[in-house]
């Protein structure tokens, strides 16, 4: 106990005070003005960077699916890449129902255009 009250005694003195750029200690390693006339825009950030996008799951389906996966004995991530995949290859081949179909009088339906209101 003893400890724990000197510890939050020390964060409570160094939170109360107040350090002026006088009274920290010099930074020599860094130089005072860089000459960025030479630079590169972009270098170490390349157009062809992959970017993964993280997904946000609902509790309960990510349960059931950690619970699904556990049981397969594969990883969450690979078990939610699979069942997008099958469903995308679904989507792909499945087209919404009269689109693209002729009506008796010959044109084609299109889909509906959506509009904001």
């Amino acid at each position: 106990m003893r400890l724990a009250s000197a510890i939050g005694a020390s964060t409570n003195r160094d939170r109360d005070s107040t350090v002026t750029q006088a009274q920290l200690p010099p930074d020599d390693d860094l130089p005072t003005e860089v000459d960025l006339s030479n630079a590169t825009r972009g270098k170490f950030d390349p157009a062809s960077a992959k970017v993964h996008v993280p997904a946000c799951l609902d509790d309960q389906l990510q349960a059931q699916l950690a619970e699904l996966a556990s049981a397969k004995g594969i990883d969450l991530t690979v078990l939610v890449n699979d069942l997008l995949r099958r469903n995308l290859e679904l989507a792909e081949k499945v087209q919404p129902l009269g689109v693209g179909k002729p009506l008796a009088c010959g044109r084609e339906t299109t889909p509906p255009k959506l509009t904001r209101r």
